[in-house]
């Protein structure tokens, strides 16, 4: 059924150079409960309304919730960076807050999320095999 991958933070680089009106990353500090110290954090935001705005002046089809507006404005903007860059096997990173950043480079158990993915979803890793995913259809509506 599913695949266990990581979510990492070169992923959320990745979606917040595609969309960096829609996410917020605030670098904060909490306390580990098990050694009492301070240990860093991301506060990651989704910023709904700035995206049902890009979409609904978009010309695109009204979406029906706060999702599937964030999903079309995914899909537009994947197209376009393909599109603009036919030979670009991954998609560029946005800069993230220190110490999650490049010089951070995922020292932190925090970085990476284990979660459990459906093997439909798009992957991060953009290749020539990208277009044969199930969100083709989405994406033939763009071009």
């Amino acid at each position: 059924m599913g695949h266990k991958k990581k979510f990492t933070c070169r992923h959320l680089a990745q979606i917040k150079f595609l969309l960096p009106e829609a996410i917020q990353t605030d670098a904060v500090y909490v306390q580990d409960i098990k050694t009492g110290r301070m240990k860093p954090d991301m506060n990651i935001t989704l910023l709904f309304h700035d995206v049902f705005v890009l979409v609904q002046g978009g010309g695109q089809s009204e979406p029906s919730d706060q999702f599937e507006a964030l999903r079309q404005l995914f899909v537009s903007r994947l197209v376009q960076f393909l599109s603009e860059n036919p030979e670009a096997c991954d998609v560029p990173e946005a800069v993230l807050p220190q110490p999650f950043g490049h010089n951070g480079q995922e020292t932190h158990a925090a970085t990476a999320i284990e979660t459990e993915m459906l093997a439909e979803q798009v992957p991060f890793h953009i290749h020539q095999d990208f277009l044969n995913l199930k969100i083709q259809d989405d994406l033939q509506q763009f071009h």
